[in-house]
């Protein structure tokens, strides 16, 4: 599968917060945007197209750990964890 620059950075952000005992752990734009300084206009079209490609996936009405509402984010799925693997080799 091809994928853009900013579709690799963005994924490598999404999976500095994968967590294997949670399946997903997701993230905002505004987390990935501190961990990669990218526009979040370029992250938001970086997470739908992952996303469409079933590297990524969307959730929204999250939780915290405490109970406070998250809003939405993305989250790295098996398969965006394993197009990295293959990418990074």
């Amino acid at each position: 599968m091809k994928l853009s620059d900013t579709e690799r950075t963005v994924l490598r952000a999404l999976r500095s917060e994968y967590d294997i005992y949670s399946a997903y752990s997701y993230i905002h734009f505004a987390a990935i945007a501190a961990k990669t300084d990218l526009d979040r206009k370029v992250i938001r079209r970086a997470c739908r197209s992952l996303a469409r490609k079933g590297l990524a996936g969307y959730g929204r009405g999250l939780f915290t750990e405490d109970g406070t509402m998250y809003g939405a984010g993305y989250a790295l799925t098996e398969a965006g964890l394993n197009a990295l693997e293959v990418d990074d080799e």
